[in-house]
Protein backbone atom coordinates (compact mmCIF):
# COMPACT_ATOMS: atom_id res chain seq x y z
CA UNK A 1 0.00 0.00 0.00
CA UNK A 2 0.88 3.69 -0.57
CA UNK A 3 -0.60 6.50 1.87
CA UNK A 4 -0.60 9.87 0.65
CA UNK A 5 -0.31 12.95 2.70
CA UNK A 6 -2.95 14.75 -0.19
CA UNK A 7 -2.73 18.31 1.06
CA UNK A 8 -6.94 18.92 0.83
CA UNK A 9 -7.85 15.76 0.28
CA UNK A 10 -6.05 14.00 3.93
CA UNK A 11 -4.96 10.62 3.56
CA UNK A 12 -5.35 8.97 0.62
CA UNK A 13 -4.48 4.95 0.54
CA UNK A 14 -3.41 3.45 -2.89
CA UNK A 15 -2.19 -0.27 -3.81
CA UNK A 16 0.76 -0.91 -6.43
CA UNK A 17 -0.73 -3.11 -8.99
CA UNK A 18 2.30 -3.12 -11.53
CA UNK A 19 2.36 -2.76 -14.71
CA UNK A 20 -1.34 -1.99 -14.04
CA UNK A 21 -2.01 2.06 -12.64
CA UNK A 22 -2.39 2.21 -8.67
CA UNK A 23 -5.84 0.97 -7.78
CA UNK A 24 -7.42 3.54 -5.19
CA UNK A 25 -8.32 1.75 -1.80
CA UNK A 26 -9.38 4.68 1.18
CA UNK A 27 -9.41 7.76 2.73
CA UNK A 28 -9.38 9.59 5.71
CA UNK A 29 -10.81 13.12 6.03
CA UNK A 30 -8.14 15.42 8.15
CA UNK A 31 -9.70 18.70 7.89
CA UNK A 32 -6.56 20.43 6.91
CA UNK A 33 -3.63 20.33 4.89
CA UNK A 34 -1.73 16.85 5.04
CA UNK A 35 1.61 17.65 4.42
CA UNK A 36 3.36 14.74 4.96
CA UNK A 37 2.79 10.60 6.10
CA UNK A 38 4.33 7.75 7.71
CA UNK A 39 3.31 4.33 8.01
CA UNK A 40 4.34 1.91 11.17
CA UNK A 41 2.87 -1.52 10.81
CA UNK A 42 -0.96 -0.72 10.57
CA UNK A 43 -1.10 2.57 12.01
CA UNK A 44 -0.14 6.04 9.69
CA UNK A 45 1.32 9.30 11.25
CA UNK A 46 -0.04 12.07 9.43
CA UNK A 47 1.25 15.93 9.71
CA UNK A 48 -1.32 18.38 8.88
CA UNK A 49 0.70 21.53 10.28
CA UNK A 50 -1.11 22.58 13.52
CA UNK A 51 -2.17 18.62 14.00
CA UNK A 52 -0.87 15.37 14.02
CA UNK A 53 -2.91 12.50 13.54
CA UNK A 54 -2.54 8.98 14.16
CA UNK A 55 -4.61 6.91 11.96
CA UNK A 56 -5.24 2.84 11.93
CA UNK A 57 -5.24 1.73 8.75
CA UNK A 58 -5.27 -2.06 8.59
CA UNK A 59 -8.50 -1.80 6.85
CA UNK A 60 -7.68 1.02 3.95
CA UNK A 61 -11.46 1.06 2.78
CA UNK A 62 -12.19 2.34 6.22
CA UNK A 63 -8.97 4.24 8.55
CA UNK A 64 -10.19 5.18 12.09
CA UNK A 65 -8.91 8.13 14.16
CA UNK A 66 -6.94 6.54 17.21
CA UNK A 67 -5.56 9.83 18.30
CA UNK A 68 -3.83 13.14 17.48
CA UNK A 69 -1.59 15.86 18.95
CA UNK A 70 -1.89 19.52 18.89
CA UNK A 71 1.11 20.98 17.17
CA UNK A 72 2.70 24.34 18.83
CA UNK A 73 4.80 25.03 15.65
CA UNK A 74 3.59 23.85 12.26
CA UNK A 75 4.37 19.85 11.86
CA UNK A 76 5.95 19.79 8.26
CA UNK A 77 7.59 15.94 8.36
CA UNK A 78 7.21 12.63 9.80
CA UNK A 79 8.57 9.17 10.47
CA UNK A 80 7.98 6.27 12.41
CA UNK A 81 9.55 3.54 14.29
CA UNK A 82 7.30 0.38 15.80
CA UNK A 83 6.62 2.30 18.90
CA UNK A 84 6.78 6.13 18.23
CA UNK A 85 6.33 9.01 16.07
CA UNK A 86 9.07 11.68 15.14
CA UNK A 87 7.52 15.06 14.17
CA UNK A 88 9.68 17.77 12.47
CA UNK A 89 7.66 20.22 14.37
CA UNK A 90 8.90 23.72 12.53
CA UNK A 91 10.00 26.09 15.28
CA UNK A 92 9.07 23.36 18.07
CA UNK A 93 11.70 21.02 17.06
CA UNK A 94 11.53 18.19 17.14
CA UNK A 95 8.16 16.04 19.28
CA UNK A 96 8.13 12.54 19.51
CA UNK A 97 4.83 10.63 20.21
CA UNK A 98 3.69 7.45 21.21
CA UNK A 99 2.55 6.40 17.95
CA UNK A 100 -0.48 4.43 19.22
CA UNK A 101 -2.48 6.95 19.84
CA UNK A 102 -0.37 10.27 19.19
CA UNK A 103 0.23 11.31 22.88
CA UNK A 104 3.28 13.27 23.40
CA UNK A 105 6.44 11.55 24.91
CA UNK A 106 9.30 14.07 24.65
CA UNK A 107 10.14 17.08 22.69
CA UNK A 108 13.48 18.54 21.68
CA UNK A 109 14.33 21.91 20.54
CA UNK A 110 16.41 22.18 17.58
CA UNK A 111 18.85 25.32 16.10
CA UNK A 112 16.78 26.11 13.49
CA UNK A 113 13.18 24.93 11.84
CA UNK A 114 12.69 21.25 11.67
CA UNK A 115 11.28 20.63 7.94
CA UNK A 116 12.06 16.93 7.73
CA UNK A 117 13.40 14.17 9.89
CA UNK A 118 14.71 10.43 8.70
CA UNK A 119 14.59 8.11 11.81
CA UNK A 120 17.69 5.09 11.63
CA UNK A 121 20.19 2.69 13.78
CA UNK A 122 18.51 4.95 16.64
CA UNK A 123 19.59 7.76 15.54
CA UNK A 124 17.09 10.88 14.18
CA UNK A 125 18.25 12.68 11.34
CA UNK A 126 16.40 16.06 11.00
CA UNK A 127 16.63 18.58 8.00
CA UNK A 128 16.84 21.76 10.47
CA UNK A 129 16.29 24.41 7.68
CA UNK A 130 18.98 27.08 7.78
CA UNK A 131 20.78 25.05 10.50
CA UNK A 132 21.19 22.28 8.13
CA UNK A 133 21.48 18.83 9.29
CA UNK A 134 21.05 18.11 13.60
CA UNK A 135 21.38 14.66 14.43
CA UNK A 136 20.11 13.29 17.93
CA UNK A 137 20.75 10.14 20.11
CA UNK A 138 16.85 8.37 19.95
CA UNK A 139 18.49 4.99 21.95
CA UNK A 140 17.41 5.94 25.18
CA UNK A 141 13.66 7.00 24.97
CA UNK A 142 11.13 7.98 26.80
CA UNK A 143 14.36 9.96 27.70
CA UNK A 144 14.54 13.19 26.34
CA UNK A 145 16.87 12.59 23.10
CA UNK A 146 20.71 14.32 22.96
CA UNK A 147 22.04 16.24 20.07
CA UNK A 148 25.26 14.22 19.34
CA UNK A 149 26.24 15.87 15.80
CA UNK A 150 25.13 18.79 13.31
CA UNK A 151 26.29 19.80 9.77
CA UNK A 152 25.92 23.22 8.62
CA UNK A 153 24.52 23.09 4.47
CA UNK A 154 24.93 25.81 2.40
CA UNK A 155 20.96 26.42 1.22
CA UNK A 156 18.20 25.51 3.59
CA UNK A 157 17.18 21.77 4.71
CA UNK A 158 14.12 20.66 4.06
CA UNK A 159 13.61 17.06 3.97
CA UNK A 160 16.59 13.98 4.70
CA UNK A 161 16.94 10.17 3.71
CA UNK A 162 19.47 7.51 5.23
CA UNK A 163 21.56 5.49 2.42
CA UNK A 164 23.65 3.25 4.96
CA UNK A 165 25.99 5.39 6.46
CA UNK A 166 25.74 8.48 4.48
CA UNK A 167 22.38 10.63 4.65
CA UNK A 168 21.39 12.64 1.70
CA UNK A 169 20.03 16.04 2.33
CA UNK A 170 17.25 18.00 0.39
CA UNK A 171 19.04 21.54 0.67
CA UNK A 172 16.41 24.07 -1.41
CA UNK A 173 18.47 26.27 -3.42
CA UNK A 174 21.90 24.54 -1.52
CA UNK A 175 21.00 21.79 -4.09
CA UNK A 176 21.50 18.18 -2.68
CA UNK A 177 24.11 17.23 0.55
CA UNK A 178 25.31 14.05 0.58
CA UNK A 179 27.18 13.77 4.67
CA UNK A 180 28.76 10.75 5.78
CA UNK A 181 28.17 9.91 9.06
CA UNK A 182 29.98 6.40 9.93
CA UNK A 183 30.63 8.41 13.14
CA UNK A 184 27.03 10.49 13.56
CA UNK A 185 29.38 12.82 15.96
CA UNK A 186 31.59 13.73 13.42
CA UNK A 187 29.56 13.92 9.87
CA UNK A 188 31.86 15.20 7.18
CA UNK A 189 31.00 16.42 3.70
CA UNK A 190 31.15 13.74 0.66
CA UNK A 191 29.65 15.42 -2.26
CA UNK A 192 26.98 17.83 -3.21
CA UNK A 193 25.12 18.35 -5.88
CA UNK A 194 23.93 22.49 -7.30
CA UNK A 195 22.70 21.47 -10.79
CA UNK A 196 18.72 21.33 -9.41
CA UNK A 197 17.02 24.54 -9.39
CA UNK A 198 15.64 24.17 -5.30
CA UNK A 199 15.55 20.57 -4.24
CA UNK A 200 13.08 19.99 -1.81
CA UNK A 201 12.35 16.05 -0.78
CA UNK A 202 13.91 13.18 -1.24
CA UNK A 203 13.12 9.24 -1.45
CA UNK A 204 15.30 5.83 -1.06
CA UNK A 205 14.74 2.63 -2.66
CA UNK A 206 17.23 -0.06 -3.93
CA UNK A 207 19.90 2.10 -2.89
CA UNK A 208 19.09 4.78 -5.11
CA UNK A 209 18.32 8.35 -3.43
CA UNK A 210 15.56 10.28 -5.48
CA UNK A 211 15.27 13.86 -5.52
CA UNK A 212 12.50 16.41 -6.71
CA UNK A 213 12.77 19.47 -7.19
CA UNK A 214 10.29 22.93 -8.19
CA UNK A 215 10.68 22.45 -11.29
CA UNK A 216 9.14 19.34 -11.74
CA UNK A 217 12.74 17.55 -12.62
CA UNK A 218 13.83 14.25 -10.83
CA UNK A 219 17.16 13.27 -10.17
CA UNK A 220 18.53 9.64 -9.33
CA UNK A 221 21.24 9.18 -7.39
CA UNK A 222 22.96 5.99 -7.14
CA UNK A 223 24.34 5.29 -3.62
CA UNK A 224 26.00 2.40 -4.94
CA UNK A 225 28.25 4.55 -7.44
CA UNK A 226 28.48 7.96 -5.72
CA UNK A 227 30.99 9.93 -6.93
CA UNK A 228 34.68 8.76 -5.95
CA UNK A 229 37.21 11.44 -8.42
CA UNK A 230 36.29 14.55 -6.79
CA UNK A 231 34.02 13.21 -3.67
CA UNK A 232 33.85 17.39 -2.33
CA UNK A 233 33.06 18.06 -5.43
CA UNK A 234 29.49 18.31 -7.81
CA UNK A 235 28.06 15.56 -9.31
CA UNK A 236 25.20 14.83 -11.66
CA UNK A 237 23.72 11.88 -11.77
CA UNK A 238 19.65 13.45 -13.05
CA UNK A 239 18.40 13.26 -16.54
CA UNK A 240 17.81 9.40 -17.66
CA UNK A 241 17.45 6.38 -15.30
CA UNK A 242 17.63 3.05 -15.57
CA UNK A 243 15.20 1.46 -12.75
CA UNK A 244 13.06 -1.94 -12.62
CA UNK A 245 9.93 0.41 -12.29
CA UNK A 246 7.78 3.38 -11.92
CA UNK A 247 8.44 6.41 -10.46
CA UNK A 248 5.15 7.56 -8.25
CA UNK A 249 5.25 11.70 -7.78
CA UNK A 250 3.41 13.88 -5.74
CA UNK A 251 2.90 16.63 -6.62
CA UNK A 252 1.25 19.87 -5.70
CA UNK A 253 -0.29 23.18 -7.35
CA UNK A 254 -0.05 25.29 -4.00
CA UNK A 255 2.89 26.83 -4.92
CA UNK A 256 3.27 27.12 -8.50
CA UNK A 257 2.53 24.74 -11.25
CA UNK A 258 4.88 21.74 -12.12
CA UNK A 259 6.28 22.08 -8.30
CA UNK A 260 6.73 18.61 -6.88
CA UNK A 261 7.36 18.28 -3.31
CA UNK A 262 7.69 14.69 -2.62
CA UNK A 263 8.38 11.42 -4.53
CA UNK A 264 7.56 7.88 -3.66
CA UNK A 265 9.01 5.34 -6.23
CA UNK A 266 7.48 2.31 -6.74
CA UNK A 267 7.73 1.04 -10.56
CA UNK A 268 9.60 2.22 -13.46
CA UNK A 269 10.11 1.34 -17.03
CA UNK A 270 13.85 1.41 -18.12
CA UNK A 271 15.43 4.20 -19.45
CA UNK A 272 13.72 6.75 -20.02
CA UNK A 273 13.18 10.34 -19.01
CA UNK A 274 11.30 10.81 -15.57
CA UNK A 275 9.36 13.97 -15.62
CA UNK A 276 6.49 15.68 -13.70
CA UNK A 277 3.98 15.52 -16.35
CA UNK A 278 4.59 12.39 -17.63
CA UNK A 279 4.09 10.04 -14.10
CA UNK A 280 2.04 12.16 -11.79
CA UNK A 281 0.26 10.03 -9.14
CA UNK A 282 -2.59 12.96 -7.95
CA UNK A 283 -2.95 16.46 -8.33
CA UNK A 284 -2.57 18.54 -4.93
CA UNK A 285 -0.19 16.26 -3.32
CA UNK A 286 2.61 17.00 -0.63
CA UNK A 287 3.78 14.32 1.29
CA UNK A 288 3.98 10.06 0.46
CA UNK A 289 4.59 7.77 3.26
CA UNK A 290 5.36 3.72 2.15
CA UNK A 291 4.26 0.86 4.73
CA UNK A 292 6.84 -0.83 6.62
CA UNK A 293 7.13 -4.32 8.10
CA UNK A 294 9.53 -6.56 9.62
CA UNK A 295 11.81 -7.53 7.54
CA UNK A 296 12.33 -11.36 6.47
CA UNK A 297 15.81 -12.91 6.09
CA UNK A 298 16.97 -16.69 4.83
CA UNK A 299 20.21 -18.38 5.46
CA UNK A 300 21.89 -19.86 2.51
CA UNK A 301 24.61 -22.40 2.34
CA UNK A 302 27.73 -22.22 3.36
CA UNK A 303 30.68 -21.79 0.78
CA UNK A 304 34.17 -21.57 0.30
CA UNK A 305 34.76 -24.25 3.42
CA UNK A 306 38.38 -25.00 4.17
CA UNK A 307 39.60 -26.20 7.61
CA UNK A 308 39.86 -23.04 9.15
CA UNK A 309 37.68 -21.06 7.43
CA UNK A 310 33.79 -20.59 5.59
CA UNK A 311 32.19 -17.93 4.29
CA UNK A 312 28.35 -17.89 5.55
CA UNK A 313 25.53 -16.68 3.21
CA UNK A 314 22.40 -15.78 3.45
CA UNK A 315 19.25 -13.02 1.78
CA UNK A 316 17.29 -10.50 3.14
CA UNK A 317 14.11 -11.66 1.03
CA UNK A 318 11.75 -8.45 2.23
CA UNK A 319 13.23 -5.91 3.98
CA UNK A 320 9.87 -4.65 4.24
CA UNK A 321 10.09 -0.97 2.45
CA UNK A 322 13.46 -0.42 5.23
CA UNK A 323 16.46 -2.17 4.62
CA UNK A 324 17.51 -4.09 8.06
CA UNK A 325 20.29 -4.44 10.08
CA UNK A 326 21.84 -7.85 9.69
CA UNK A 327 23.88 -10.04 12.67
CA UNK A 328 25.21 -13.80 11.69
CA UNK A 329 25.14 -16.01 14.49
CA UNK A 330 27.68 -19.10 14.41
CA UNK A 331 29.58 -21.30 16.65
CA UNK A 332 29.80 -25.31 17.07
CA UNK A 333 26.84 -25.43 18.81
CA UNK A 334 22.70 -24.56 17.63
CA UNK A 335 22.24 -21.01 19.66
CA UNK A 336 18.55 -21.39 17.91
CA UNK A 337 16.97 -17.74 18.49
CA UNK A 338 18.24 -17.60 21.35
CA UNK A 339 21.47 -14.38 20.83
CA UNK A 340 23.34 -15.72 24.32
CA UNK A 341 23.39 -19.50 23.38
CA UNK A 342 25.46 -18.48 20.57
CA UNK A 343 29.28 -18.35 20.63
CA UNK A 344 29.68 -15.77 18.17
CA UNK A 345 27.81 -12.77 16.81
CA UNK A 346 28.90 -10.65 13.32
CA UNK A 347 27.25 -7.60 12.63
CA UNK A 348 27.34 -7.04 9.15
CA UNK A 349 25.43 -3.97 8.64
CA UNK A 350 22.42 -2.54 6.71
CA UNK A 351 21.55 -4.84 3.98
CA UNK A 352 19.12 -5.36 0.92
CA UNK A 353 19.41 -8.33 -0.09
CA UNK A 354 22.05 -11.65 -0.53
CA UNK A 355 24.62 -11.37 2.07
CA UNK A 356 27.64 -12.71 3.46
CA UNK A 357 29.87 -13.08 6.53
CA UNK A 358 33.47 -14.88 6.18
CA UNK A 359 34.33 -16.56 9.11
CA UNK A 360 38.03 -17.78 10.64
CA UNK A 361 39.89 -19.52 12.82
CA UNK A 362 37.97 -22.25 12.91
CA UNK A 363 38.58 -26.24 13.80
CA UNK A 364 39.14 -28.97 11.60
CA UNK A 365 36.58 -31.74 11.16
CA UNK A 366 34.10 -29.64 13.33
CA UNK A 367 30.41 -28.99 12.45
CA UNK A 368 29.64 -25.26 12.82
CA UNK A 369 26.06 -23.81 12.88
CA UNK A 370 25.01 -20.10 11.72
CA UNK A 371 21.77 -18.29 11.99
CA UNK A 372 20.92 -15.01 10.47
CA UNK A 373 18.97 -12.10 12.01
CA UNK A 374 17.40 -9.10 10.22
CA UNK A 375 16.18 -6.00 11.97
CA UNK A 376 14.77 -3.25 11.38
CA UNK A 377 12.76 -0.19 12.68
CA UNK A 378 9.54 -2.37 12.53
CA UNK A 379 10.72 -5.75 14.21
CA UNK A 380 13.12 -8.51 13.72
CA UNK A 381 13.20 -11.84 11.70
CA UNK A 382 15.73 -14.92 12.79
CA UNK A 383 16.12 -17.33 9.56
CA UNK A 384 13.55 -20.20 9.92
CA UNK A 385 15.98 -23.00 10.98
CA UNK A 386 19.92 -23.20 12.14
CA UNK A 387 22.32 -24.07 8.63
CA UNK A 388 25.62 -25.82 9.26
CA UNK A 389 27.81 -27.28 7.42
CA UNK A 390 31.47 -29.43 8.91
CA UNK A 391 35.16 -27.92 7.92
CA UNK A 392 37.59 -29.91 6.19
CA UNK A 393 40.46 -32.13 7.45
CA UNK A 394 43.34 -30.33 7.84
CA UNK A 395 45.69 -30.31 5.12
CA UNK A 396 49.28 -31.57 5.65
CA UNK A 397 51.82 -29.32 6.52
CA UNK A 398 55.43 -29.86 6.30
CA UNK A 399 57.40 -26.60 5.99
CA UNK A 400 60.88 -26.04 7.17
CA UNK A 401 62.12 -21.86 7.58
CA UNK A 402 66.03 -20.86 7.72
CA UNK A 403 66.74 -17.80 9.64
CA UNK A 404 69.44 -16.38 7.43
CA UNK A 405 70.81 -13.47 5.41
CA UNK A 406 69.76 -12.77 2.07
CA UNK A 407 72.55 -12.85 -0.16
CA UNK A 408 73.26 -16.74 2.06
CA UNK A 409 72.87 -20.16 0.29
CA UNK A 410 69.69 -22.02 1.28
CA UNK A 411 69.27 -25.17 2.64
CA UNK A 412 68.06 -27.90 1.12
CA UNK A 413 64.19 -28.49 1.19
CA UNK A 414 64.30 -25.03 3.21
CA UNK A 415 62.26 -21.96 2.66
CA UNK A 416 64.61 -18.93 3.85
CA UNK A 417 63.49 -16.00 6.41
CA UNK A 418 65.37 -12.98 5.58
CA UNK A 419 64.18 -10.72 8.59
CA UNK A 420 61.06 -9.47 6.62
CA UNK A 421 57.97 -8.36 8.03
CA UNK A 422 55.12 -10.60 8.26
CA UNK A 423 53.31 -11.37 4.80
CA UNK A 424 52.94 -13.21 2.18
CA UNK A 425 56.83 -14.43 1.02
CA UNK A 426 55.67 -15.79 -2.51
CA UNK A 427 56.37 -19.25 -2.04
CA UNK A 428 52.79 -21.02 -0.87
CA UNK A 429 52.94 -19.43 2.87
CA UNK A 430 53.36 -15.90 4.64
CA UNK A 431 55.16 -15.94 7.70
CA UNK A 432 57.72 -12.92 8.78
CA UNK A 433 58.45 -10.57 11.92
CA UNK A 434 55.98 -8.37 13.67
CA UNK A 435 58.68 -5.63 12.17
CA UNK A 436 61.62 -5.74 10.19
CA UNK A 437 64.64 -7.94 12.03
CA UNK A 438 67.70 -7.22 9.85
CA UNK A 439 70.43 -8.85 12.24
CA UNK A 440 70.46 -11.92 10.37
CA UNK A 441 74.02 -13.77 10.59
CA UNK A 442 75.94 -16.51 8.64
CA UNK A 443 78.85 -16.80 10.62
CA UNK A 444 81.23 -19.42 8.03
CA UNK A 445 81.53 -21.62 10.85
CA UNK A 446 79.49 -24.90 10.99
CA UNK A 447 79.26 -26.71 8.14
CA UNK A 448 75.33 -27.58 8.43
CA UNK A 449 73.96 -24.27 7.07
CA UNK A 450 70.82 -24.90 9.12
CA UNK A 451 73.60 -23.97 11.97
CA UNK A 452 75.36 -21.81 10.42
CA UNK A 453 72.86 -18.94 10.08
CA UNK A 454 70.60 -16.97 12.50
CA UNK A 455 68.28 -14.42 13.32
CA UNK A 456 68.59 -12.60 16.54
CA UNK A 457 65.17 -12.34 18.45
CA UNK A 458 66.82 -9.77 20.95
CA UNK A 459 69.30 -7.17 20.26
CA UNK A 460 69.91 -3.87 21.54
CA UNK A 461 67.23 -4.19 23.81
CA UNK A 462 64.51 -4.77 20.89
CA UNK A 463 62.57 -7.98 21.39
CA UNK A 464 61.15 -9.75 18.38
CA UNK A 465 57.69 -11.86 17.64
CA UNK A 466 57.63 -14.59 14.42
CA UNK A 467 54.69 -16.21 12.90
CA UNK A 468 53.86 -18.47 10.35
CA UNK A 469 50.34 -18.71 8.66
CA UNK A 470 49.02 -22.40 9.08
CA UNK A 471 45.96 -24.13 9.28
CA UNK A 472 44.63 -25.12 13.12
CA UNK A 473 45.48 -27.65 14.27
CA UNK A 474 48.35 -29.97 16.40
CA UNK A 475 51.86 -29.68 14.81
CA UNK A 476 54.90 -31.67 15.81
CA UNK A 477 57.72 -28.98 15.96
CA UNK A 478 61.70 -29.05 15.33
CA UNK A 479 63.76 -25.91 16.47
CA UNK A 480 67.06 -24.95 16.75
CA UNK A 481 68.26 -21.71 18.85
CA UNK A 482 71.47 -20.64 19.23
CA UNK A 483 75.10 -19.04 17.60
CA UNK A 484 77.76 -21.30 16.33
CA UNK A 485 80.32 -18.37 16.94
CA UNK A 486 78.89 -17.18 20.42
CA UNK A 487 77.55 -18.84 23.49
CA UNK A 488 76.56 -15.15 24.77
CA UNK A 489 72.68 -16.02 24.40
CA UNK A 490 69.85 -17.22 26.98
CA UNK A 491 67.03 -18.67 24.22
CA UNK A 492 64.21 -18.78 27.17
CA UNK A 493 61.86 -18.84 23.65
CA UNK A 494 57.63 -19.27 23.91
CA UNK A 495 56.01 -21.35 20.86
CA UNK A 496 52.10 -21.47 21.10
CA UNK A 497 52.83 -20.07 24.59
CA UNK A 498 54.66 -22.98 25.23
CA UNK A 499 58.11 -22.28 26.94
CA UNK A 500 61.16 -24.06 25.28
CA UNK A 501 63.78 -23.31 28.14
CA UNK A 502 67.72 -22.75 27.81
CA UNK A 503 68.98 -25.36 30.33
CA UNK A 504 72.04 -23.83 31.51
CA UNK A 505 72.62 -20.54 28.95
CA UNK A 506 75.88 -21.75 28.09
CA UNK A 507 75.72 -23.66 25.28
CA UNK A 508 76.05 -22.77 21.36
CA UNK A 509 72.74 -24.25 20.31
CA UNK A 510 69.50 -25.26 22.40
CA UNK A 511 67.29 -27.72 20.26
CA UNK A 512 63.90 -28.73 20.66
CA UNK A 513 60.91 -31.04 19.67
CA UNK A 514 57.65 -30.37 20.82
CA UNK A 515 54.26 -30.73 20.05
CA UNK A 516 51.71 -27.50 19.67
CA UNK A 517 47.99 -26.72 18.86
CA UNK A 518 47.64 -23.30 17.01
CA UNK A 519 43.81 -22.41 17.28
CA UNK A 520 44.37 -18.61 15.52
CA UNK A 521 45.56 -19.67 12.24
CA UNK A 522 49.43 -18.32 13.13
CA UNK A 523 52.01 -20.25 14.85
CA UNK A 524 53.85 -17.84 16.93
CA UNK A 525 57.29 -18.24 18.50
CA UNK A 526 58.48 -14.78 20.98
CA UNK A 527 61.54 -14.74 23.26
CA UNK A 528 59.82 -14.77 26.70
CA UNK A 529 60.25 -11.81 29.03
CA UNK A 530 58.22 -12.69 32.40
CA UNK A 531 60.19 -14.36 35.44
CA UNK A 532 61.92 -16.55 36.37
CA UNK A 533 63.10 -17.89 32.81
CA UNK A 534 64.05 -14.65 30.80
CA UNK A 535 65.39 -14.79 27.36
CA UNK A 536 68.72 -12.67 27.14
CA UNK A 537 70.05 -12.11 23.60
CA UNK A 538 68.09 -14.94 22.25
CA UNK A 539 68.60 -16.25 18.54
CA UNK A 540 66.82 -18.25 16.06
CA UNK A 541 68.32 -20.84 13.42
CA UNK A 542 65.65 -22.89 11.85
CA UNK A 543 62.32 -24.44 12.54
CA UNK A 544 60.52 -27.44 11.37
CA UNK A 545 57.07 -27.70 11.29
CA UNK A 546 54.76 -30.72 10.36
CA UNK A 547 51.32 -31.62 10.77
CA UNK A 548 51.52 -34.13 14.26
CA UNK A 549 51.34 -37.81 13.36
CA UNK A 550 48.65 -38.09 16.84
CA UNK A 551 46.25 -35.97 14.75
CA UNK A 552 44.62 -32.81 17.51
Amino acid sequence: MVYIAAGTSGLQILELMSPAPPQWRGEFATGGFAADAAVSGSTAIVACGAVVYAIDVSTPATPALLGSWDSDGWAFGVAADSTYAYVANGGGGVQILNLADATPVVSVETSGVAHGIAVAGGLAYVADGIAGLQIFDISTLPATPSLIGAFDTPGIATDVSVVGDRVCIADGAGGVTVVDVPVPAQPTLYARSSQMVRSLSTAVVDSRVIVADDTGGLAILAAQAWPTTDPLGDFNNSGKVSLPDLVYLAETDWLESETMLDVLVGNLTDDINVNLQDYAVMADNWGVGIERTAPTVINAPAASITSNSARLNGEVTDNGNEDPTVTVYWGDNDGGTTPGNWDNADTIGTQGSTFYDDISSLSPETTYYFRAYAVNSMGGDWADSTASFDTTALPAVDVKINFQPSGSAVPSGYLADTGATYGDRGNGYSYGWDGTNDETRDRGIDADQRYDTLNHMQKDSENHTWEIEIPNGAYDIVVVFGDPGNTDQTNHVKIEGVLLQDPDGEDNFDVHAVTVTVSDGKLTLSPNLSSPNIADNAKVCYIDIATSAGGG
